[in-house]
């Protein structure tokens, strides 16, 4: 049976502490390169937020969304088999659409906000996020990655890198996030701008 180090807690609490400053650090430059944040800002020493006009706190799938989603643990009884499903109905439990934790962007524009979208229609986990029902361009999401993350540590003849989640074998990199006024991606085969199935993708189940 395995045991707990006696310094676990300090670990949690270590790990914790410094994902929430790196994220509250580097939020108002995602996706600026480190030439641009240096010549900007030169030693980063602080929060930039107040140079840039931003909030420092926010909800965000980086920590409002990686407490809330520990969530699926204890309202199923802390399995050690909790399963995609039960982690895609956490999120249709505690998240507030189109106020918390997720980039609201636009079904097929924003990955995270077409996997519950998907959700809500009755797709589930993993699916919901996944390259065959989406398309390569928004095929990865916080979803898979984390019902992923989640079987890779059940079972390591099945693992599947973040990096190849997010970045399939034949498709382009996954970009940052979209610019404002780009347009959301085109719909996969089978699927309307409005997210519904069509005739013919229907058909097919």
């Amino acid at each position: 049976m395995n045991t707990l180090p006696p310094d676990y807690l300090e670990r949690v609490y270590a790990g914790v502490l410094g994902k929430i400053t790196g994220v509250y650090l580097g939020r108002p430059v995602e996706s600026w390169s480190a030439e641009n944040i240096a010549a900007r800002f030169g030693f980063v020493d602080r929060y930039l937020n107040p140079e840039l006009g931003t909030p420092l706190v926010v909800t965000d799938d980086d920590i409002a969304g990686a407490f809330t989603f520990l969530r699926a643990l204890e309202d199923y009884g802390y399995t050690p088999d909790l399963t995609p499903r039960q982690i895609g109905q956490t999120w249709l439990n505690y998240i507030i659409e189109g106020r918390t934790i997720l980039w609201w962007g636009g079904l097929y524009h924003s990955t995270e906000h077409t996997a519950y979208l998907n959700l809500k229609e009755g797709i589930p986990a993993p699916r919901s996020g996944s390259l065959a029902q989406n398309g390569p361009v928004i095929a990865w999401t916080p979803l898979a990655s984390q019902a992923e993350r989640w079987l890779n540590s059940r079972s390591k003849k099945n693992r599947v890198t973040v990096s190849a989640a997010r970045n399939p074998p034949g498709f382009p990199p996954r970009s940052g996030p979209a610019s404002p006024g780009s347009r959301p991606c085109s719909a996969p085969p089978g699927r309307s701008a409005s997210g519904r199935g069509t005739a013919a993708g229907s058909a097919g189940g």
